[in-house]
């Protein structure tokens, strides 16, 4: 089983969005977010390859949470980074 540590920077983008997403929709839909980002998390402990390479950046894959969220992580033997969060439509590193 692999070991999940976030980042600073993934603390941090994934508080702002949740804060955004909490304040302009129904809180139903933070909930769901929620969810599927601890859904995942889960899926990484057990298969680190679960999300293709990121085409831009070098070791760091991506996997897509929803239509609008994504999230970049890395991997080192049984330990995974998650970087970033970001929304898929914005300009990003990965």
């Amino acid at each position: 089983m692999n070991q999940i540590y976030w980042s600073e920077e993934a603390k941090d983008t994934y508080a702002a969005i949740l804060n955004y997403v909490m304040d302009n929709f129904p809180l139903d839909t933070a909930i769901k977010m929620d969810d599927k980002v601890e859904q995942l998390i889960r899926s990484l402990e057990y298969n680190s390859h679960l999300c293709p390479p990121s085409l831009k950046t070098e070791g760091t894959r991506r996997c897509v949470v929803s239509k609008h969220l994504s999230l970049a992580y890395r991997t080192s033997g049984n330990e995974i980074e998650l970087v970033a969060f970001f929304y898929n439509r914005m300009q990003h590193p990965f």
